[in-house]
């Protein structure tokens, strides 16, 4: 029996809030540890964004902190920088922000959706240099900070709201492209008739490298001649190779943007890729969601699923039971007909505001979302609606394990156990262990390395700031003793 879960997890740092956060307002980063530690461990740091409150002349005037975490004589050091990113204007309330490290050129990207005064929203696409990169900047002196937040690639005016930011990737020559997504909601009012977005547009807007596209504007323009009607990009540009992809060139790269409802408010999107084969999943606020196979280099769908609910989809997350990072390509099935099948099971938890969440299982092999594969995370509307979700290998057996994050200050923490009655799914998630927290929860993380000695942690965000966890060391000794004895037995055995 795995002793490890939330129960052994310990809180190492609190970091008290500047202001208040959202639901948007956590993103990660690699950090560089060539400069920092030498070593071929992957770790992270973490980027919290706060509302600027305008009104208090007390508050703090930056809106962002970065937070890193060293190791010093044994004993962890935490590094926290205060950050205020150019073309940010003080009357603004950041709404969300998300970064990616370009694996090709070893840039750093940070995307930032903030609205001003008097109703006008914009989104930002800042850009670390390969030579200067964003974590390396601790080591390097406060002045880098300056020189990362001024570099500013693109500032697009929005005419909506934003709300959830994140990113995918698709293939161009055969290369992985980086591409920021943002939904959004209501047109300001403000906005005239004429500049409204088109109705025959899904409510997501794909933000990337324009240079890297411009071999698909020449093909739709021979397929749409006669196009003019969509809505053109309103991108103010500091470098002309970043911007919105218009949607004409967006669909060809990401296809499942066809087949979004179009009157939809998207809360929450998540992507994942197999091997070439990139799974999206998006939730609106009408209780729709959707789940998508697209094959990135024929740039075809595969499969699309859809269902509905009676609330809005407040998170929606893609896994696999087992944490694996790729499929061997054997692994996916073509034919002309209806069999476009990943054999390992594919599975998406779905959070409601007020249903329980629930996981559909094995979404291939049951063609989509049903009751019969659907498996309710009990207790999960106990402690008012799910805010967010995490899954991820969080006690270290290899396989995923949720965790959700409720507006009633608790981490509900689940593992799968498998059922010898349940025919259909072979199993279901148990609630292991729960954790009250100090305030409403906002955002989790996945499991993270934050420091670079193997040990995961996982960060959170509430009402009252960030929370760094991790695991209790002598519960996690206790724990690898126990499975070294164990296999140790089985060998001699």
């Amino acid at each position: 029996m795995n002793s490890l879960g939330l129960q052994t997890y310990v809180e190492l740092f609190h970091f008290p809030s500047l202001a208040q956060s959202n639901v948007f307002n956590l993103t990660y980063m690699q950090s560089d540890n060539a400069r920092r530690l030498k070593n071929s461990s992957k770790t992270y740091d973490i980027l919290v964004a706060f509302f600027r409150p305008v009104s208090d002349p007390l508050a703090s005037k930056y809106c962002f902190t970065i937070h890193h975490f060293d190791i010093e004589d044994n004993i962890i050091q935490p590094v926290t920088k205060t950050i205020d990113f150019a073309y940010l204007p003080g009357a603004s309330d950041i709404v969300c922000i998300n970064s990616l490290h370009d694996e090709i050129t070893g840039e750093y990207f940070v995307a930032i959706g903030f609205v001003k005064e008097g109703e006008k929203g914009y989104l930002n696409i800042y850009r670390s240099k390969s030579e200067e990169k964003l974590p390396g900047m601790f080591y390097l002196g406060c002045s880098e900070y300056v020189f990362f937040a001024e570099d500013c690639l693109s500032y697009s005016k929005l005419l909506c709201a934003p709300l959830h930011l994140t990113h995918a990737h698709c293939l161009i020559k055969d290369e992985l492209q980086w591409a920021f997504f943002l939904s959004f909601g209501e047109p300001f009012s403000e906005i005239s008739s004429q500049n409204k977005p088109s109705e025959n547009q899904p409510g997501v807007k794909i933000f990337s490298k324009l240079i890297d596209t411009n071999i698909f504007y020449q093909v739709e323009s021979d397929q749409n001649t006669g196009s003019s009607g969509l809505s053109q990009p309103q991108t103010c540009h500091s470098n002309p190779e970043y911007g919105e992809l218009p949607f004409d060139v967006a669909v060809i790269l990401f296809p499942e943007l066809k087949q979004l409802p179009t009157t939809s408010i998207f809360l929450h999107m998540d992507f994942k890729i197999i091997n070439n084969v990139r799974l999206s999943s998006f939730g609106s606020q009408d209780g729709w969601f959707g789940f998508f196979a697209v094959d990135m280099k024929s740039l075809g769908i595969i499969r699309h699923f859809n269902l509905s609910h009676e609330s809005p989809i407040t998170s929606i997350k893609i896994f696999q039971r087992v944490n694996v990072v790729n499929l061997t390509s054997q692994e996916i099935i073509k034919d002309n007909d209806e069999e476009s099948v990943i054999k390992k099971d594919v599975n998406c938890l779905v959070c409601s505001a007020f249903e329980p969440a629930v996981v559909y299982c094995n979404i291939f092999k049951n063609n989509g979302f049903s009751i019969q594969n659907q498996l309710i995370l009990p207790f999960s509307t106990d402690f008012d609606h799910v805010n967010c979700a995490s899954v991820d290998d969080f006690n270290l057996d290899g396989k995923c394990e949720i965790i959700l994050g409720t507006f009633g200050q608790r981490l509900l923490y689940y593992e799968w156990e498998f059922n010898s009655r349940t025919e259909s799914t072979n199993g279901q998630f148990i609630l292991k262990a729960q954790r009250l927290l100090p305030g409403p929860v906002f955002c989790i993380s996945p499991a993270l390395d934050l420091i670079g000695e193997g040990p995961m942690s996982l960060a959170v965000v509430t009402s009252r700031g960030l929370h760094i966890f991790q695991h209790d060391t002598y519960c996690l000794v206790k724990e690898i003793h126990h499975r070294l004895n164990t296999r140790s037995f089985t060998l001699n055995t």
